[in-house]
């Protein structure tokens, strides 16, 4: 009996244990799941690791309800499955009384939360990521149907084929210039004082008869053009107050196209029509013995004279034509030129709209962030939309505070993990390692020699896809900064020196600092600043301390606008 009652009380004391620590543990989740089609089930699972605890699973309800209780040890970041591939993270702690509403066809976006701080805090900043991506939608959106867009696009496109065909035409016009004053030389070659050698028929007629099919066949291209040009190219409408200066300028055009195109008919139209006649005859009739007669002859050789007859100041319109198709070619080019500026001012107009309202979203954002630093569900966006490269003093405090509030958590552990093994020569802040390898050349260069240049270290290689796709976007920076002091130095991964060199002509690497060991994933650069994949990159300032690492595309050209300016 002496030992009974503190063995009762030692149970009591076990189960009353045991209660409140399941009360304490027990989350509830009540959910509903709109617009669902597909799934029949949910579950709890851990989020993280290879085999990742499960804590409970239930049925969804027909109308897409679920209830679940379980017990969890500590706050963590939880997934909430439907299916093996659509699930939803959640950052839950023991005792969360959640309120949750989802739509099965967008799993990401919740669409309204009650009782837990941290899951508020993941509906405001997805939120604010959809409203970012639609604000986007729709500026492109407005972009595309934008009337004065359309139209200079559309122009820019339809004016240069028609420009093209225009040059094509002109080229045709100047060669029927040009058979029309070889047929006069042809004359005068074989006249003395104005009169017919007829001597000189047979010879004459030969040189004559090339003459006049060239002429035909050069017409032929400018009589098919005036027939079908309406049918295809109108801009008779098109010039409507769009623009004043521009639609003056192509009034000009149109007028000026018109003007020389109607010469070139008043000189040509009739004298074809004849040529073709006499083409006609003389196939018909060359070989007869009649034609061939001294008289008749020398009629035909008058008939061809007599073409010329009957158009006056033909050297002169030729000259005339080229002087105005010159004109015209200029004005097509300013035209382009113009349409293509006007699209680039309305683009220009939207990302400026973009822009303005995109950053009151960043702002936003920011501060959200800012304010949850130390709530673990920042664990689910710090590494999209901080950046452990682009904004290392806020990624650092976000882990220290993470650290502080959740030491025990295994997520913030491996985080302050990356962070402590980052530290020492490659940590942003820290003057980047010398290298110094050959150029294609032979030469030894140095990238300390860079000093005073704000200089991006590329690691590529000619065989890298990613790498070949990123050049192009390097050239537009190097292009636009050189002169404000910003230099490449690439660190090439190639084995075989030919493709190396190949690459950096085909894709216009037009820096000087190119080196290579040729050691493919030996390079002892590439081993030097721990490079395990490529494309790889890191930015230096002028000082030659690491400021960025890993920085492409628009992170890329952000950091440099904000180093250089626009």
């Amino acid at each position: 009996m002496k030992n009974f009652k503190p063995l009762f009380l030692s149970f009591t004391v076990f189960f009353l244990a045991i209660t409140l620590l399941s009360g304490q543990n027990n989350l509830s989740i009540n959910g509903k799941l709109l617009n669902n089609k597909e799934f029949d089930n949910v579950e709890l699972q851990l989020a993280y690791g290879r085999n990742a605890t499960k804590y409970v699973s239930k049925p969804l309800q027909a109308d897409g309800t679920f209830n679940l209780q379980a017990l969890i040890p500590q706050p963590d970041i939880y997934r909430l499955a439907f299916d093996k591939q659509n699930a939803v993270l959640l950052p839950l702690s023991p005792n969360d009384k959640i309120e949750l509403e989802l739509d099965a066809n967008n799993l990401q976006q919740i669409l309204s939360v009650k009782g837990s701080p941290s899951l508020i805090f993941v509906k405001k900043l997805t939120d604010l990521i959809f409203e970012k991506q639609a604000y986007l939608d729709s500026v492109n959106k407005a972009l595309q149907n934008d009337p004065n867009q359309l139209y200079f696009s559309d122009f820019g496109q339809k004016f240069n084929l028609y420009h093209q065909t225009n040059q094509d035409v002109d080229n045709y016009i100047q060669k029927l210039y040009s058979n029309s004053n070889e047929l006069q030389e042809t004359i005068n070659k074989y006249s003395d004082k104005g009169e017919f050698q007829t001597k000189f028929a047979d010879t004459f007629i030969k040189s004559a008869m090339e003459i006049l099919n060239a002429l035909d066949e050069n017409y032929t291209p400018f009589a098919n053009y005036l027939s079908n040009v309406q049918d295809y190219y109108d801009f008779s409408d098109d010039s409507k107050g769009k623009n004043v200066n521009f639609d003056k300028k192509l009034n000009d055009y149109l007028s000026l196209l018109s003007t020389r195109h109607q010469r070139a008919e008043s000189d040509f139209k009739t004298m074809v029509i004849e040529a073709k006649k006499i083409i006609s005859y003389y196939q018909a009739n060359a070989s007869d013995k009649d034609f061939n007669n001294k008289k008749n002859k020398n009629n035909f050789c008058n008939r061809i004279i007599a073409l010329l007859a009957q158009s006056e100041n033909m050297k002169a319109n030729s000259d005339k034509y080229i002087e105005e198709a010159t004109t015209s070619n200029l004005l097509a080019k300013d035209l382009i030129s113009d349409a293509q500026k006007q699209v680039s001012a309305i683009v220009k107009q939207y990302q400026e709209m973009y822009n303005a309202g995109d950053k009151q979203r960043n702002d936003k954002m920011v501060k959200l962030l800012q304010d949850n630093k130390g709530d673990l569900a920042i664990l689910m966006f710090i590494d999209t939309y901080v950046g452990k490269e682009q904004n290392a003093v806020f990624y650092q405090d976000i882990i220290n505070t993470l650290a502080k509030n959740y030491p025990s958590n295994p997520l913030v552990i491996q985080k302050v993990k990356e962070l402590e093994a980052e530290k020492g020569p490659l940590a942003l802040g820290s003057v980047a390692p010398d290298m110094e390898y050959k150029n294609p050349d032979g030469k030894l260069m140095k990238l300390s020699d860079l000093r005073g240049k704000v200089v991006l270290i590329d690691f590529w290689a000619s065989w890298c896809r990613p790498c070949r796709m990123e050049n192009p976007n390097v050239v537009k920076l190097y292009e636009k900064y050189r002169s404000k002091g910003f230099d490449v130095y690439s660190v090439s991964l190639d084995r075989d020196k030919t493709s190396w060199v190949n690459a950096i002509k085909s894709d216009n690497l037009s820096w000087e600092s190119h080196v290579s060991d040729l050691k493919y994933w030996s390079s002892a650069g590439a081993k030097l600043y721990g490079v395990s994949s490529i494309p790889s990159t890191f930015l230096l300032d002028k000082e030659g301390r690491i400021i960025g690492k890993n920085l492409r595309g628009a992170a890329l050209e952000s950091k440099l606008r904000e180093i250089f300016g626009e």
